[in-house]
Formats: C-alpha cells, sequence, structure tokens
C-alpha cells in the first residue's frame, strides 16, 4: 500500500563522506559556499552545487546529525527554491533528486523542506514544464516526502494544482515516470483519508489509473492497481467509486489477467480486496468463486 522513491544515480561527483571528521565550521562553510552557487545566477554552477549537496547526503546517508543539518539549513532550503523555479532543466533535476536524498529515512527533513514556503509550488512548475528526466524526479521527490508522512500526504494533496500536475504526468509520460507520478497518488491515498478524497475528485485521475491498469507493464499495473485500493479503504470515498467505471474497466479484468510473478500475483489480490471494499452483502457472493 506504499511507495518509496527510486534514486538514480549518473555518474554523479564523488562527495566526501564526512564519517564525524568534518568539522561544523567546515561544514558551515560548505554549506554557505553550495548556496551562494546555488543562488549566484551562474546555471551551471547551481545546478552542479544542488549536484554535488545530493552526493554528499548519498555519501552520507547514515549520519543523521549531517543530513539533519544540510535538509534544514534555510540558506540550502532557498538555494533549492531558487533554482527550481529559476535554474536550467538540469539543476531542478538535481534539486529534486536533493530532496529525494534527504528527505529518504529523515522525518524532520521531510518536513521541513515539504513545508518551506513555495517549495511545494516549485516542485509543481517542473512537473508542468520540465523535462522527461527533471519531471520523474520532481515525481520521486513527492513519493519520497509522502512515504509514511501524513501530513505531508495530506499537504501534497492540497496544493493547489500539485493533482493536476501528477495527472498531466500520468497521462503524458510512459516508464517509471508515469510509475513514479502514480506512486505520488498510491502514498497520498495510502496516508490520509483527507487526501483521498481530494484525490478522486480530481479531475482526470480515475481515467489516468484505470488506463494504466490497462497496461502492459506490471509495474504500472501494480502501482496504479494500490492507489485504487488504496481509494476503496476510505469511507467516504468507495460511494463515489462505486458511481465510476472502475470496477468494470480496472477490477474485474484485474482478477481475470493472465499472468506470473509477485507483482502480477500481489495486483490480483489487491482488485479483490478493492471490490470487497466496494460490494454489498449480495454482490460479495458472487466473489465466491
Amino acid at each position: 500500500s506504499e511507495r518509496r522513491g527510486r534514486e538514480r544515480s549518473h555518474g554523479v561527483w564523488q562527495g566526501r563522506e564526512c564519517d564525524g571528521a568534518m568539522a561544523a565550521s567546515e561544514l558551515d562553510n560548505l554549506i554557505l559556499e553550495m548556496a551562494m552557487l546555488m543562488n549566484s545566477g551562474e546555471q551551471d554552477h547551481g545546478a552542479e552545487a544542488a549536484r554535488q549537496l545530493r552526493v554528499l547526503s548519498m555519501d552520507n546517508r547514515g549520519d543523521e546529525q549531517l543530513r539533519s543539518q544540510l535538509g534544514q539549513s534555510p540558506l540550502l532550503l532557498e538555494g533549492l527554491l531558487h533554482l527550481l523555479g529559476h535554474g536550467t532543466d538540469a539543476a531542478r533535476y538535481w534539486c529534486c533528486q536533493c530532496i529525494v536524498s534527504l528527505s529518504h529515512k529523515h522525518t524532520q527533513n521531510q518536513s521541513t523542506m515539504a513545508k518551506y514556503p513555495g517549495m511545494m509550488e516549485a516542485i509543481l512548475e517542473v512537473l508542468l514544464h520540465g523535462s522527461r528526466l527533471s519531471r520523474g524526479a520532481a515525481c520521486s521527490a513527492l513519493v519520497e516526502s509522502t512515504f509514511r508522512n501524513a501530513e505531508n500526504a495530506l499537504l501534497v494533496a492540497k496544493t493547489p494544482g500539485l493533482m493536476h500536475g501528477v495527472v498531466s504526468v500520468m497521462q503524458n509520460s510512459v516508464g517509471d515516470v508515469r510509475d513514479d507520478a502514480a506512486g505520488v497518488l498510491r502514498n497520498c491515498s495510502n496516508y490520509s483519508q483527507e487526501a483521498a478524497e481530494v484525490i478522486v475528485q480530481t479531475e482526470g485521475v480515475l481515467d489516468a489509473l484505470i488506463e494504466m491498469c490497462k497496461g502492459q507493464h506490471n509495474s504500472d499495473r501494480f502501482t496504479a492497481m494500490g492507489t485504487i485500493q488504496n481509494l476503496t479503504r476510505c469511507e467516504s470515498v468507495a460511494p463515489l467509486l462505486c458511481k465510476t467505471r472502475v470496477v468494470a474497466d480496472a477490477l474485474i479484468p484485474a482478477l481475470h489477467s493472465v499472468g506470473t510473478g509477485e507483482e502480477h500475483d500481489v495486483m490480483r489480490a489487491e482488485a479483490l480486496m478493492a471490490i470487497t471494499n466496494l460490494a454489498t452483502g449480495e454482490e460479495l457472493k458472487t466473489l465466491v468463486a
């Protein structure tokens, strides 16, 4: 029922491992240097600074204190926000990857970064106007921000336009990018019933999920079906779903689909749970077979 974001490595600069040896003043200087580059207006420098920040976080993923200093630094947060709004597409890509890495298994960083004024709106702009790579990174950032975080799930769902942006990516992308976009909906619907209500009322969302369920790739179908199953668990949402074509066009066909592998089996199981959640007593009898 939950989804964690992907982290993709593209042979980035190998950052320094702090392993407790970096003095506080040295880290402060490094943060200041990266923040100045992000805000300098020099596009290539900004992208490189964001890339270095991501690698520094990755290389020290076991150092929670260091990652706290990076993920909650007002200087770096302002730098990331500036690049998301004014940087190149490459800079936006690396900024989103920073959010993924710094949020990973770090609840405080998750909350601080997601709530930073303007951050969600800046990510929305990447969803709407970025390249395939930066849109995918933006979806991964939202997936990681909402992983096991109910407050962030609701924040993402209620940010004006953000659900429409996610749906747009689902409708106009393929492969990992579309899968990550659906993963945003899956996390939000899993951790917040109020978010589930927002999702089901978002224009195009059910059509996009149904189309993914009909797809040829198990990962797409797996994520979309998990999202639908999450939605059916919400008491206020289930009656709305019964009035749609979700059961006929997505859930029943999933039960009869042919395939092998764990993702296929889980998808069928989630389809059955979803139908059960939506069915009345009489309708449940037809599921015995």
